[in-house]
């Protein structure tokens, strides 16, 4: 009805076009990034006159707004492994930022309307946050540092002007505009996660927490799967960084949450039960209670897992790996060999079944370590077993370098 060239277009394709590179659906991207491409070459100047500030003295500069295309052909390129060309168009990005400098000009506008200080503060966050990505596949971790960083300082700005200027943090009737809480949190989460790849838990968590109170400001912040995500992110990074209680109120709000959303029997609260016990395992002498309360979570979280799904189900993964490696640790060798041979064939099945490969790993190490310590011992499933771990880790290595 709108026509293939009508104005109207350009939200709804930006926004699709957003949801597929988050997908990392490149075949549907590569098509809606060149209708994007066409509707703002269309209905957007190719420059503008940028006067501010001061006033009475103007340049003709590229519209800001093609510089939102570069860094979405950015994002493209680096999910299609082409680092250079991603690598080219951010920095068309920073070069037009860095001539509006040079002019004496402020390229965040802070004369003009409220609108125009949002998208310029929106599309350089994106923007600079993208290119410390890039920096990172390229393996220059102090220069992606430094990017991500100063993207995530932009929309911490855009966040601190939005309050000021009383923009809602949701969509209220007769008023257009809405804060830009969902997208600040996955550059946070991103954030998070590279910081954790490299080793810097602590780092890590402070980020997932300022990402975790945005969230926490939104109403309906229960109801959204990607605050209980970001929840149960933080409980992790506290666990390997020895916070235990944190990682306990984490995982026990996350268990209340899901019982809310989805019912006291169900998919979620049994793995969100399976979680809670992993606790044990990150204490070095665990006492007599802290063992019991671990080994009723676990068989808990398993029994409403098989009550729910087949014996083979992917799902089970993690509840398997957590009670067999605990049962392991607690001298119960046979019960928790049988667990963890349910876990190798699953995973053996279902190579992605586990997000982590180093879980996969620590199962397998646990599963050696039982057949040797099992009477009489099992020379051979161990060795099996240590070879599964090692070629796990070795395609674990290599995912990693490639990625």
């Amino acid at each position: 009805a709108l026509g293939e060239h009508s104005a109207l277009l350009l939200p709804w394709a930006v926004g699709l076009l957003d949801f597929s590179l988050r997908l990392r659906n490149l075949d549907a991207a590569n098509i809606q990034l060149q209708m994007v491409q066409r509707l703002r070459e269309r209905h957007v100047p190719a420059t503008q006159d940028w006067f501010h500030p001061p006033q009475g003295e103007h340049r003709i500069v590229t519209h800001v707004e093609h510089l939102m295309t570069r860094v979405e052909a950015a994002r493209f390129f680096l999910l299609a492994k082409q680092v250079p060309q991603a690598l080219k168009e951010l920095e068309e990005v920073t070069a037009w930022r860095d001539d509006i400098r040079k002019m004496g000009k402020d390229w965040r506008r802070r004369d003009a309307s409220v609108h125009d200080q949002i998208r310029s503060l929106e599309i350089f966050g994106d923007g600079i946050f993208r290119l410390g990505e890039v920096y990172s596949a390229m393996f220059r971790h102090v220069t992606a540092e430094r990017r991500m960083a100063e993207g995530l300082s932009h929309w911490e700005e855009l966040l601190a002007l939005e309050d000021r200027m009383g923009v809602p943090l949701e969509c209220v009737h007769m008023f257009p505009e809405r804060s830009h809480h969902r997208e600040t949190t996955p550059a946070y989460s991103a954030f998070a996660n590279w910081l954790a790849s490299n080793n810097r838990h602590g780092d890590a968590g402070e980020v997932v927490s300022k990402s975790v109170s945005l969230l926490e400001r939104m109403s309906l912040r229960a109801f959204s799967p990607f605050y209980i995500r970001l929840l149960t992110e933080r409980a992790q990074i506290n666990l390997k960084c020895q916070h235990i209680k944190d990682a306990q109120a984490d995982l026990h709000l996350v268990s209340d949450l899901a019982t809310k959303l989805y019912g006291k029997e169900s998919v979620q609260v049994g793995l969100s039960l399976a979680d809670q016990a992993v606790f044990c395992t990150h204490i070095t002498h665990p006492s007599d209670q802290e063992k019991a309360l671990a080994l009723d979570l676990s068989e808990k979280g398993l029994a409403m897992l098989e009550r729910l799904l087949a014996p083979d189900a992917p799902t089970m993964v993690s509840a398997l790996r957590v009670r067999g490696c605990l049962l392991l640790r607690l001298g119960r060798i046979e019960e928790g060999i049988s667990l963890l041979q349910r876990h190798e064939k699953i995973t053996a099945a279902f190579p992605k079944a586990e997000k982590h490969a180093s879980d996969r790993i620590f199962a397998l190490e646990c599963l050696a370590e039982g057949y040797t310590n099992r009477e009489p011992p099992s020379s051979k499933e161990a060795q099996g077993s240590r070879e599964s771990g090692f070629r796990v880790t070795l395609h674990a290595i290599v995912s990693r370098r490639d990625n």
